[in-house]
């Protein structure tokens, strides 16, 4: 689940679809991404579904090199912390009735 949530709800929706803009690949270490087949590129996944994860590492690449203002990759580290100060995971405890 931590995935899910680094990888969906880091960006503002859209009102177009737009895998780079409204998803995030985040940064692992190299042991997580040959135990996860490379799932923390996830933007990667979004443009090019069908394709074998062993090449997402290139096409982020290449991503990074063509749209390097619309491609979101941030240390997973980074990105948990960003989950957590958004207002959605925010709760104020409010004192009981």
């Amino acid at each position: 689940m931590l995935y899910v949530f680094t990888n969906h709800f880091l960006n503002p929706l859209c009102e177009h679809s737009d895998p780079l803009v409204g998803s995030t690949s985040v940064i692992v270490p190299r042991w997580m991404d040959w135990l996860h087949d490379n799932f923390s590129y996830h933007t990667e996944h979004h443009v090019f579904p069908g394709m074998n994860p062993r090449y997402y590492p290139e096409v982020s690449r290449l991503l990074q090199k063509h749209f390097p203002d619309r491609y979101n990759r941030v240390p997973f580290g980074e990105a948990w912390r960003r989950i957590w100060q958004q207002e959605e995971f925010i709760s104020e405890s409010k004192p009981a009735k």
